[in-house]
This record gives structure tokens, sequence and C-alpha cells, in this order.
């Protein structure tokens, strides 16, 4: 899910966050009306646990059920569910001098066996950022923590009811020891987060055991999208609009979508003379450029009702070649342009990875620690 406007930390309110803003939980002051409709993570819990192994069947799509909004459940073997994972994240803080703890959870993608892409509003407190003493420091600091699950269906996998710690063990969760955040996310001046650059990589654990002719997802550039392309987008985030639903049965779902038009937009009855943000009016100005001159991606598929919400942030855009499934695209917000409609029926702005290409080029170098040149290799040339 994307994120929306919130007034205080929590799970919910940073999933939701992710399907205005894909996803984020975040604790502290306001946030622009830049920022508000960023897709937001998907809310987990508050509490630790217990969790239960459930698993879902290919006919169960009800509004409560994670995943992609009208989408269908991929399996384990799948090309997808192979470098697509869950990122839980827990976020660990002191209210009212009581030390609390919140779960919420994201979507990522795998760039090589330790080290994953998502966005950076799922792990990035940023709200403490706009919530500073005199001296800058955040009043309310908050720990974070994220995991990296494997597996469509990654709850499915339990051998019991259990608590936290046992079902990140069970389901061979990786943490992440290193968080790079893209510098131009938060605009600390202005008091805003940049969805063009909502960004991050993580360092795992390297405890990941490869299945059998695996491979990571490539990155491409958006240089030879057309409007008539499929594009193939994946998350774990709400299957349904029902933003009250709290499931601890994350599951991975993927549904095809195209890009968003002027057409497109007028379908949805968008009226240009209706106020927005200044990041909206950039969106529309950017559909007369070709896809890789656009900050970020809109798809929509308005005609059967698929989309992203909350849990999807950090979530690929994704189109075949051959065998190989190339990520053009990262899930950031949802946008319904002023139309009286859930944000998550409306069209979903994905990160242009091309457009940040050296970015990402150079802090993979930087997070793998080594002198070979690695990051070169995570794009390839689409036909």
């Amino acid at each position: 899910m994307l994120p929306t406007q919130m007034d205080r930390l929590s799970a919910v309110s940073f999933l939701l966050l992710s399907a205005v803003l894909l996803s984020s939980c975040q604790k502290g002051g306001g946030i622009s009306p830049q920022g508000k409709n960023n897709v937001n993570p998907s809310p987990i819990s508050k509490s630790v646990g217990p969790f239960q192994p459930q698993c879902l069947e290919d006919t169960q799509h009800i509004s409560t059920s994670p995943g992609i909004i009208g989408g269908e459940l991929l399996k384990n073997e799948s090309q997808l569910a192979q470098v697509v994972g869950l990122l839980l994240i827990k976020w660990s803080f002191v209210e009212n001098g009581k030390p609390q703890q919140e779960f919420s959870r994201c979507t990522a993608s795998r760039l090589d066996q330790n080290v994953v892409i998502t966005a950076a509003h799922c792990v990035s407190p940023w709200r403490t950022a706009f919530n500073l003493d005199a001296k800058g420091v955040p009043k309310e600091p908050i720990r974070m923590t994220a995991y990296f699950i494997s597996g469509a269906q990654p709850f499915c996998n339990l051998q019991s009811e259990v608590d936290f710690e046992e079902a990140l063990r069970q389901m061979k969760a990786q943490r992440a020891l290193e968080v790079r955040v893209h510098e131009s996310f938060i605009d600390y001046k202005n008091r805003i987060i940049n969805s063009q650059f909502d960004l991050a990589l993580l360092r795992l654990e390297e405890q990941f055991e490869s299945p059998k002719n695996f491979e990571t997802i490539k990155l491409v550039t958006s240089q030879n999208l057309a409007s008539s392309d499929q594009i193939f987008i994946a998350g774990y985030g709400l299957s349904g609009v029902n933003r009250e639903a709290e499931t601890l049965q994350p599951a991975l779902r993927f549904a095809r979508t195209h890009l968003a038009t002027a057409s497109t937009l007028k379908d949805m009855g968008f009226d240009p003379s209706r106020s927005r943000s200044s990041e909206t009016d950039q969106t529309i100005s950017e559909l007369s450029l070709p896809p890789e001159d656009r900050s970020s991606i809109l798809l929509a598929n308005l005609a059967e009702g698929r989309n992203a919400c909350s849990g999807d942030s950090g979530g690929p855009a994704v189109v075949a070649q051959g065998r190989a499934l190339l990520q053009f695209g990262l899930a950031v917000k949802v946008e319904n342009f002023g139309v009286n409609i859930d944000p998550c029926l409306g069209a979903t702005h994905y990160l242009n990875l091309g457009k940040l290409q050296p970015w990402i080029t150079l802090n993979f170098d930087r997070i793998k620690g080594k002198s070979t040149k690695q990051g070169r290799d995570l794009f390839v040339e689409s036909n």
C-alpha cells in the first residue's frame, strides 16, 4: 500500500502510507501536501505475535486478504516469487515514557543474494526528521529493524503458532545489516519528502539458501516501454481496499497492468481544473514525455480493477524478455487525481529506476564493499 497523511507512528499508518506511499511507518509531525499520496506499508500488528500458519488457496480473494488489488496468488517456484520478498519491519520507540514496538510490511526485490532494493519510506523514519529539538536531534528517536523473507506465502511454512522471533527463524528471515536511503529523499529545509527519490538499498545477512537455477532480478531502463506493453506488478500488500483490515498472513500476488495515458486519466474522470499537489502537476506534465524521461512511470489497469495498495511499496514493475524478468519501476505511491475513489483503485507511481541508475550502481558497489565494480552489471539492455 502507499502512504497517506499520518498523525502518529503506527504500522497501520505506515503501511497505508505506502498505499498512498505504498509503505511507510513513521512517527512525528505533519507532512506537506507533496507527501500525502505516498504508498504506505501495510499494517501487520502492534504485538509481537503469536503468528499462526495459514495458507491461502487460489480461490480465496476477499477484501481482507493480502496481495495486489485484483491480483493472483503466486507459487514459490515462480520467477517472481524467487526474487521478490516480504520486507517485515519492526519499529521500536518510546511513547509516554514506555517502550513500544510496532510492525509494518513492504515489498522488496533481490539484486543479489544479500542486497535488496525497496522504497525509502519503508525503512526510513522520515517522520522524525520533521520533529526535531533546537539542536536538530529527533525528539522521538525510532529504531528500525528490517527482515527480508522469501516465499510467496512465508507464514504458510510455520510449523505451529509461534512468537515473532521463532517465526523469523522458521521463515529463514534475513536481517538487514545496512540501509542506504537516497540522500534527496528527505528535504529537511522544506519539511517534505521527495517521492522521485523514494529509493533504498538494504544489505542482508548472508544466510540465503538459493533455490536451483536461481537468478536475481535484472534492472532495465524504461526506454522501450509502450502503452501496449504488458507489464506485471507484484507485492505483499492488501488485495482489497479495506483499510481497517490487518492481516498477519502476507501473500505475494501479481497483476497485469499498463502505462497510464492522458486518455486513462480522462476515463478516471480527472478534471485538470481541480487543485492538486506540485508532484501531481509534474506527473501530468510528464505524460507527454517518453517513459525514459519521466521521474516516475504511472501504471493503471482500471478496466480490470488491478492496482497496488498498502504493503506493495517497494514492489517491482517488470516486463518479460524471453525467460528473464526485467524490473524498470518500483512502487512508491498511488494516485486518484482528486477523483472520489479510493487511491488503490486509481493509478500507481512506479519510480523510474533508469533515471536513478547512477545512484543505484554507486551505492550497490559501496554496500558490497568490494573494489570490483559489480553495480554496472545490475542493468541490462532491453530489446
